[in-house]
């Protein structure tokens, strides 16, 4: 059965669910390298953000930080995917360009390219929207590879126990919806037969 949403699914962000999540989205990528040997080199690194990289004062903040600024002084790309709506502002973008270039939005990725240290390209993503196919940079003058994240959720959701598990007729797992976007919710819930009793 697939998700009744169509993009994220925010009932997954439940803290017991999201790890399991993290975890099965990134098992088909994480790192690109060009070269073998001596000449092996690191190209472009995707994160997917997990609830640690968002708390203040956690370890995980910490290191996530410190591998931002690592990766930047070593002339890497730096993906990363935010499917979190709650916890602190995380990514490389900061808040105020990205707010700036996408309005304010519950998801995003943020692609930043070591070539153009002062530029991110930033795919703003609401409950309504699909997962965005993402641009991967690679070396300077290579071309991007497309990344169609939607495909990549669907497939992690429909192999997951999440179908079994999740108990759409719960609240959506903070933080708070606003009220049209709980309306929306419980509309798509609704349409898909999911809040009838079990």
């Amino acid at each position: 059965m697939p998700s009744p949403f169509p993009g994220m699914d925010p009932y997954l962000e439940d803290a017991e669910l999201f790890p399991d999540l993290h975890d099965a989205l990134i098992i088909p990528f994480v790192e690109i390298y060009t070269g073998r040997g001596k000449k092996r080199r690191l190209v472009t690194s995707i994160e997917i953000l997990s609830p640690a990289n968002k708390t203040p004062g956690e370890h995980g903040a910490e290191l996530f930080r410190q591998k931002q600024e690592e990766l930047a002084a070593s002339k890497v790309n730096l993906v990363e995917i935010d499917l979190l709506r709650g916890g602190e502002h995380t990514t490389a973008v900061p808040r105020e360009e990205l707010i700036d270039q996408a309005g304010a939005c519950d998801y995003h990725v943020c692609c930043w390219r070591f070539n153009r240290f002062e530029e991110y390209r930033v795919y703003p993503v609401q409950p309504a929207d699909r997962l965005p196919n993402v641009a991967i940079p690679l070396l300077p003058g290579d071309a991007d590879v497309l990344l169609p994240l939607q495909p990549l959720f669907d497939q992690v959701y429909d192999a997951g126990p999440y179908p079994r598990v999740v108990d759409y007729r719960d609240e959506v797992p903070p933080p708070p919806l606003s009220a049209d976007k709980r309306r929306w919710v419980k509309r798509r819930l609704s349409e898909a037969g999911l809040l009838a009793k079990k």
